[in-house]
C-alpha cells in the first residue's frame, strides 16, 4: 500500500476535521505495520486511522456520529471510494447510518441499507458496537473488501468495568486484526487541520525509535548472551583433568561473545546518536517555529495598528465628504439665489431702458434704473463667479475624498485579508508546535531508555573484553569463573532492573535463567579446587 497516495486520496478536498460539538469521540491506538493515522490532535492523539488487512482495507472513526453530519461528508465519500475494490462496488450501510446513503448516492455509489453485511457488497459501513459478524467481516476484508467502522469505547466501559477494552470491546474484535484499537480515553472536541503529510502520533514516534533500536541491537545481544550461556554450560560438563584440549573451543566462545556484545554496543551507540540528532532537529525546528510565531504575532499587531489607522482615516474622510457635500449644497443655493437675483435685475433693467424713451419721465427714471441695474448686475456676476468657484472647489474636494474613501476601503480590505491569513498561519504554527513538543517529549523518553540500554551494553562489553584479554595466553579457571559470575550478574539485571526493560525480550529469558542457575554451580567447582588452570 502506497501510504502517501492513500493519505492524499483520503484527505482530498478536506480542509480540516471538525470534532467539535456535543458528541465525545474516543482516542484510537495505531500499532499495526500497515496502519497509519489520518487525523491527529496537536497533542498527538489519533482520531481517525486506516489500515490494510490482507487484500482489503479498513477505515476507523472515533464516533458513529461523524458518519451522519455534513461536515464529514467529503471525507466519508473519499473513504468509501478508497475502500472500494472496484469503482462500481456495492456499498452497504448499516441501518443506523442510513443518513449517509443520499450523500454517497450523489457521488455515483450504489448503496444498499441493511442491518448486516451480506455477500455481494464491496464496502460495508457499520458502527463498532456489534461483533456478531466479526469472523465473516474479517474474512470479507482479507479477501479484498472494504470496511468503514465508527464508534467509541468509553461509554461501553461504564457497563463493563471488569473487562479489558483492548480485548473485549466489540469493535476491537474486528479492528485489532488491522492494528487499530478503540480506547476508553475521551478524545478532544477540537478542529484538527489536515496536514500536508501523514501525521504521526506520539506513540508511533516512541515505538518507531524503540523498534529500530531493537532490530539493530538485539540480534547481537542475543548472540553474545548465547555465547556466554554456552560457555558456562560447557565448563560445567567439561573434563577438568584434560582442559588444555578444549582451550581453543573455550577461546572461540569467549571471542564470539566479545565480538557480538561489542557489535551490540557499537550499533546501540549509533542508534542513540540518531535519536540524539533527531531530538536536536526537533528542538531546532521548534525554536524556528517559535521565532516565526513571534514574528507573525508582531506582524499581526502591526497589521491591527495599520488597520486602526486606516479606519480612522476612513472616518475622517467620511466626515470631510459630508462637509464637502454641505458646502456644495450651500454654494449651489448661493449660486441659484445669485442667478435669480441677476435675472430679476436684468428684467428691471430692460424695463428701465424702455422708460427712457418716454418724454419727460424717461431720462430721469432711465438713468436711475441703469445705474441700479449695472450695480446689481455687477454684484450678481461677482456672486455667480464666487459661487461657481466655490462649487468647483468643493466638487474637487468631494472627488478627492471619494478617491480617498475608495482607497482606504481597498486598504482596509487588504489588511483584513492579511490579518485573516496571519491568524490562520499562527493557528498552523501552534498546531505544529504542539505536535513537535509531543514528539520531542516522546523522543526524550526514548532517548533515556536507549541511553540506559547503551550504558548496559557498554558495561557488558567491557566485562566480556576482560575475559577475552585474560584468556589470550593462558586459561586460569578461578579468574575466568569470577569474570563469568560478574558478567552473569550484570546480564541478570535485564530481568530485574526497570531501566533495562527495553532489552529484556522473551528470546533471551531462558538463557538468563540458565546463567542464574549455572553460576553458583561454577562457583562451587572453584571452591572444591577441582579446576585450577588449563
Amino acid at each position: 500500500m502506497d501510504r502517501k497516495a492513500a493519505y492524499a486520496s483520503l484527505v482530498e478536498g478536506v480542509q480540516h476535521f471538525d470534532f467539535t460539538g456535543e458528541s465525545i469521540p474516543c482516542n484510537l491506538i495505531v500499532t499495526g505495520d500497515d496502519a497509519f493515522p489520518v487525523a491527529v490532535t496537536p497533542s498527538g492523539d489519533v482520531m481517525i486511522a486506516v489500515s490494510r488487512y490482507g487484500k482489503g482495507r479498513m477505515v476507523v472513526l472515533p464516533h458513529e456520529v461523524y458518519m451522519m453530519i455534513p461536515r464529514f461528508t467529503r471525507f466519508i465519500q473519499n473513504a468509501v471510494n478508497w475502500l472500494k475494490p472496484s469503482p462500481d462496488a456495492l456499498v452497504g450501510l448499516q441501518s443506523s447510518l442510513g443518513y449517509s446513503a443520499t450523500e454517497l448516492s450523489c457521488t455515483g455509489s450504489k448503496v444498499k441499507v441493511n442491518d448486516t453485511y451480506i455477500e455481494g457488497m464491496g464496502v460495508y459501513c457499520m458502527s463498532a458496537y456489534d461483533d456478531t459478524q466479526a469472523a465473516e467481516l474479517l474474512s470479507f476484508v482479507k479477501e479484498g473488501g472494504g470496511l468503514l467502522i465508527a464508534g467509541h469505547a468509553w461509554h461501553w466501559s461504564y457497563s463493563h468495568t471488569t473487562e479489558n477494552v483492548i480485548f473485549s470491546f466489540n469493535g476491537n474484535k474486528i479492528t485489532s486484526a488491522a492494528g487499530i484499537y478503540f480506547t476508553t480515553e475521551y478524545g478532544q472536541r477540537i478542529v484538527c487541520p489536515v496536514q500536508s503529510e501523514i501525521p504521526t502520533s506520539s506513540l508511533a514516534v516512541s515505538e518507531e525509535y524503540k523498534t529500530k533500536f531493537l532490530e539493530s541491537v538485539f540480534l547481537f545481544l542475543k548472540q553474545g548472551v548465547g555465547s556466554i550461556d554456552s560457555l558456562t554450560m560447557f565448563l560445567l560438563t567439561a573434563d577438568k583433568e584434560h582442559m588444555e584440549q578444549d582451550y581453543k573451543k573455550i577461546r572461540s566462545m569467549i571471542e564470539e561473545a566479545t565480538q557480538s556484545v561489542s557489535k551490540a554496543e557499537t550499533v546501540s551507540k549509533y542508534q542513540l546518536a540518531n535519536v540524539d540528532e533527531k531530538y536536536l532537529v526537533l528542538t531546532t525546528e521548534k525554536s524556528n517555529l517559535e521565532r516565526e510565531k513571534t514574528n507573525k504575532t508582531t506582524e499581526l499587531n502591526n497589521l491591527k495598528t495599520s488597520l486602526a489607522s486606516h479606519n480612522e482615516n476612513l472616518t475622517n474622510s467620511r466626515h470631510a465628504l459630508e462637509e464637502a457635500n454641505r458646502h456644495k449644497q450651500t454654494a449651489q443655493r448661493d449660486l441659484d439665489n445669485a442667478r435669480a437675483k441677476y435675472y430679476q435685475e436684468e428684467e428691471k433693467r430692460n424695463i428701465g431702458i424702455g422708460l427712457m424713451f418716454i418724454p419727460f419721465v424717461g431720462p430721469i427714471i432711465g438713468g436711475t434704473m441703469i445705474g441700479i441695474s449695472q450695480t446689481a448686475m455687477n454684484n450678481a456676476a461677482d456672486v455667480t463667479r464666487n459661487a461657481e468657484a466655490a462649487v468647483s472647489q468643493w466638487t474637487a474636494e468631494v472627488n478627492n475624498y471619494t478617491i480617498k474613501v475608495s482607497r482606504y476601503r481597498d486598504l482596509i480590505n487588504g489588511k483584513q485579508n492579511e490579518i485573516s491569513n496571519t491568524r490562520s498561519h499562527l493557528q498552523e504554527i501552534d498546531c505544529t508546535l504542539q505536535q513537535l513538543s509531543q514528539k520531542r517529549t516522546a523522543t526524550a523518553e526514548v532517548q533515556k531508555k536507549l541511553r540506559d540500554a547503551t550504558h548496559f551494553l557498554s558495561t557488558l562489553a567491557g566485562r566480556v573484553q576482560v575475559a577475552e584479554v585474560q584468556t589470550r595466553s593462558v586459561l586460569l579457571f578461578d579468574p575466568l569463573i569470577t569474570i563469568l559470575e560478574d558478567i552473569s550478574q550484570h546480564i541478570d539485571q535485564l530481568s530485574g532492573n526497570e531501566k533495562y526493560q527495553l532489552l529484556y525480550q522473551q528470546d533471551i529469558k531462558p538463557m538468563i535463567d540458565r546463567l542464574k542457575e549455572n553460576n553458583p554451580k561454577l562457583k562451587a567447582i572453584c571452591n572444591t579446587g577441582d579446576g585450577q588452570f588449563y
